[in-house]
């Protein structure tokens, strides 16, 4: 039986773990916010840029039938749909970067906000058996905003203890 989400958590996972990536972000001093190094070479802005694609991807994806879903990427169309994100992301200044990653996180919290809790739960809308909704959900919200949190923490942690050491 796969594990059930009901909207209400999913919506309380999404907000608590914005909010923790929005607390993240307010310690970075503002001129830092292009500089490489925080995971590879990429920056905070480059980061936010990658956030934002994700969770547009999966925006359009819930405008979809199963039908209609994209084929499931492989590790190296995902390696690739990152880089050009990021690269097309670097014409933006940080600020603006944040502007449009808080308005595309408003735009997922408005259509999960949509979604019935059966419609969560559906394994085959996605167009892969045994993975509901909420999963893919949670990929491109909650647990990508823990996973690059961790990271700028990381970062400012190496930072302050004066290592260069980039992950």
């Amino acid at each position: 039986m796969t594990e059930r989400m009901d909207r209400s958590t999913l919506l309380l996972r999404m907000q608590e773990a914005h909010a923790e990536l929005e607390a993240v972000l307010a310690a970075v001093e503002p001129a830092r916010l292009t500089e490489p190094g925080v995971t590879g070479d990429w920056s905070v802005r480059d980061l936010l840029t990658h956030l934002t694609f994700w969770e547009q991807r999966t925006l359009g994806r819930l405008g979809l039938s199963a039908a209609e879903q994209p084929a499931p990427l492989d590790e190296n169309e995902m390696h690739r749909l990152n880089a050009e994100s990021v690269v097309a992301g670097r014409g933006r200044t940080p600020a603006e970067a944040l502007a449009v990653h808080r308005q595309s996180h408003a735009e997922l919290l408005a259509s999960v906000s949509a979604l019935g809790d059966d419609e969560l739960n559906d394994t085959a809308r996605f167009g892969r058996a045994g993975h509901p909704v909420w999963k893919y959900i949670a990929g491109d919200s909650y647990e990508h905003y823990e996973e690059h949190a961790a990271e700028i923490r990381a970062w400012l942690d190496r930072a302050t203890s004066g290592s260069t050491i980039s992950a």
